[in-house]
């Protein structure tokens, strides 16, 4: 008989999930609404505007979303390759990462270097996606939010229809990483109107998902 986790057992690692999901809100939610016109935390816009660039012939267009796409690429050779070298431990990289990244933007946040920015979230955001693609068996992004949406719709769908408590377990799994993800962004949206550097609430978020993770690792040892 196949050995499952019990609910209880599976609800141990939910923390981390969800922290990190605030986080990607939090940085989804800057790269948006900073004048940066790129949703920072994939590649879907910047590879448009990338094949745009190409056919409208710009040079210095196509030179930033070919960088950007290489940096978001690099993010995610590095997320798969430092676990195999050093383990768990490579977990505890992603929320120094989005701190470094917080600090940065910060900075240069009212200077001129806004593609420096976007570049930036491009590859804290890529290393966190690889680090963290699932949770006790559930494949979800703490990054976006649209497979997470899917996935939690056709859960509790699957589960009206046949009344699997294991559906309902998964459409509150993902439920829960689209309300932190949004509740995340909308965060910074009530923070922005009140602090010029909004931005570095992320680090406090990134520094509780660090102590949770090396928490969670500890336990396990």
């Amino acid at each position: 008989m196949k050995n499952e986790k019990t609910w209880a057992d599976k609800k141990s690692v939910l923390a981390i999930q969800y922290i990190m999901a605030s986080i990607g809100g939090y940085m989804g939610a800057y790269t948006l609404t900073a004048g940066l016109r790129f949703f920072g935390n994939a590649q879907t816009a910047n590879l448009i505007e990338l094949i745009q660039s190409i056919v409208n012939t710009s040079p210095n267009d196509l030179t930033f979303h070919l960088i950007g796409l290489i940096i978001y690429i690099l993010g995610l050779v590095l997320a798969t390759v430092l676990p195999k070298k050093i383990g768990k431990t490579a977990m505890l990289l992603s929320p120094i990462i989005d701190i470094s990244a917080f600090i940065s933007m910060a900075i240069l946040e009212h200077s001129q270097h806004q593609m420096l920015i976007v570049c930036i979230a491009f590859f804290a955001m890529s290393f966190q996606w690889v680090s963290f693609p699932e949770i006790n068996g559930y494949s979800s992004s703490t990054i976006f939010s649209t497979n997470n949406l899917r996935q939690c719709v056709t859960a509790f769908t699957e589960y009206l229809c046949t009344h699997d408590k294991e559906m309902k377990h998964k459409g509150l799994y993902y439920l829960g990483t689209l309300i932190s993800y949004n509740l995340s962004a909308g965060l910074y949206f009530v923070l922005s109107c009140f602090f010029d550097n909004a931005i570095l609430f992320g680090i406090f978020i990134s520094a509780i998902a660090f102590f949770v993770i090396f928490s969670t690792n500890k336990n396990r040892k």
